[in-house]
């Protein structure tokens, strides 16, 4: 890909699905992806933060991939801790495995904008990859 088209924070603390995610984004997107492994490392990452000072290094990103599940703080204390703190150039994008109809729902409550359900297959999986760039760059065009 050219340039890329804007950064990408995924919170995902799993390393094979952080791999498997980032290589596909990488294939399929002109988006560049980093990395926080919790929601604590999530909010560090966004305010620039201990070792992600350095935005050369850790740009800020325009959209944030926040997994629901995670250690330390999960998804939905993000989420709070970013209504409590909002970035108005962040587009927060929740991407879960979980099939519990509550979340969704609470994930939209709490700032949201878009909630993706991880799929099963690589084919899906790539679909909805780039569906989430389309999704980002319709975010990023109705904001302006």
């Amino acid at each position: 890909m050219d340039k890329p088209c804007c950064d990408v924070l995924l919170v995902e603390d799993l390393d094979n699905d952080f791999l498997l995610l980032s290589h596909e984004f990488e294939r399929h997107t002109s988006m560049r992806v980093n990395r926080a492994q919790d929601g604590v490392e999530a909010i560090a990452y966004i305010q620039g933060q201990g070792k992600f000072a350095d935005r050369r290094r850790f740009p800020f990103p325009q959209v944030l991939l926040l997994n629901l599940k995670l250690p330390r703080l999960d998804g939905f204390g993000v989420l709070r801790r970013l209504r409590a703190n909002p970035h108005p150039r962040l587009t927060v994008i929740v991407l879960t495995g979980s099939q519990f109809p509550g979340d969704e729902q609470q994930a939209r409550n709490l700032g949201a904008h878009e909630v993706f359900f991880k799929p099963s297959g690589l084919d899906e999986l790539r679909q909805m990859i780039v569906n989430i760039e389309h999704c980002a760059m319709d975010l990023f065009a109705a904001a302006r």
